[in-house]
C-alpha cells in the first residue's frame, strides 16, 4: 500500500490495454490522434506492455465516487450535461458525482430515472489530456472530451438490458464485452439520442422491467457500477494502480497544471 498526500494506490484503477486486439487499439487511440502517430503510439504501447506484462498508467479512477452539486462542476461537464437533458426527454436527473482521479484526467457522473421507472440512464463525461513531445511541429497537447450515456433496465435480480449511446469511435471497443455485463446494444452518437431512447424501449416489449424509485434507482446503479468495474478486473482490461504509480501521476498533473487546469474551472 502506498499513501501520497492521503492517496492510497488501493482506491485507484487503471485501463490495461495488454488484452486489447492491437486493431481495436488502434481504432481507439487514432480517435485522439493523427494516424501516424496513433500507430507509433500503439506499437510502443504492445512493445511496452508485452515486456513488462502491463500497461503503463496514464491516468487512473477512483474505485468510489462522491456527490456533488450540479453548480460545483467544471463548464466543460455542465455545459455536456445540459446538453444531455435536453435530449433525454421523459428522464429527470436523480443525483451527479465526480469520479476523483490521477493524471491528466476528469470524469463527473449523472443518473437520471424515466419517468415510467422502468429505466435509468447512466451518464458520464470524461475529459483526459495526453502531452506527446515525440513529434516535431505537431502540438503537444492532445486533449479528448467524451460524453457517454447507458440506458439500463432490470428484469429479476439477474436480467440486464443495456442500450449504450457512444461515440463511433468507442464503438471498437464492444468487441470486448463478452456477455457479462447482461444484454448490450450499442448506438453511435452520431445519430440522435431519441433513436437509441426508442431502441432501448423497443426492446423491452415482452420483457417485465424493474420498477424504480429515485432510492431504488441509485442502489441499482451502484450495484451496475461495481459489477462493470469486477467485469473488467477479470477480463483484465483494467488494473489496480500500483504503490509507485502514484507520485508518478501526481507529478505528471502538477508538470501540466498549466493545460490542464483551465479545464477544470467552474
Amino acid at each position: 500500500m502506498s499513501n501520497n498526500g492521503d492517496v492510497s494506490n488501493e482506491d485507484y484503477l487503471t485501463e490495461d490495454v495488454t488484452n486489447v486486439p492491437f486493431g481495436v487499439l488502434l481504432k481507439l487511440v487514432k480517435s485522439q490522434m493523427f494516424f501516424p502517430l496513433a500507430l507509433i503510439a500503439v506499437v510502443a504501447i504492445k512493445v511496452v506492455s508485452k515486456l513488462k506484462g502491463r500497461s503503463d498508467a496514464l491516468n487512473a479512477v477512483c474505485r468510489t465516487s462522491k456527490p456533488i452539486e450540479f453548480a460545483d462542476m467544471p463548464a466543460q461537464a455542465r455545459i455536456a450535461f445540459e446538453g444531455l437533458a435536453n435530449q433525454l426527454k421523459g428522464f429527470r436527473w436523480v443525483r451527479f458525482e465526480q469520479r476523483p482521479c490521477l493524471g491528466l484526467r476528469q470524469q463527473y457522473e449523472a443518473l437520471a430515472l424515466h419517468e415510467d421507472g422502468c429505466t435509468i440512464a447512466l451518464c458520464e463525461w470524461q475529459h483526459q489530456m495526453v502531452v506527446v513531445l515525440a513529434v516535431k511541429g505537431e502540438d503537444p497537447v492532445k486533449t479528448t472530451e467524451a460524453v457517454t450515456t447507458e440506458f439500463v433496465s432490470f428484469e429479476g435480480d439477474r436480467s440486464t438490458i443495456i442500450t449504450s449511446y457512444i461515440p463511433r469511435e468507442h464503438m471498437a471497443a464492444l468487441s470486448l464485452y463478452d456477455g457479462g455485463l447482461g444484454d448490450v446494444e450499442a448506438v453511435s452518437n452520431d445519430q440522435r439520442m431519441e433513436v437509441a431512447i426508442e431502441k432501448h424501449f423497443g426492446r423491452l416489449k415482452g420483457v417485465s422491467p424493474n420498477i424504480m424509485n429515485e432510492e431504488g434507482a441509485c442502489k441499482r446503479a451502484a450495484q451496475h457500477s461495481a459489477k462493470v468495474v469486477k467485469h473488467f478486473l477479470n477480463l483484465g482490461l483494467i488494473r489496480p494502480l500500483l504503490p509507485k504509480e502514484v507520485p508518478k501521476l501526481q507529478e505528471y498533473r502538477r508538470k501540466h497544471a498549466a493545460e490542464f487546469e483551465p479545464y477544470t474551472r467552474r
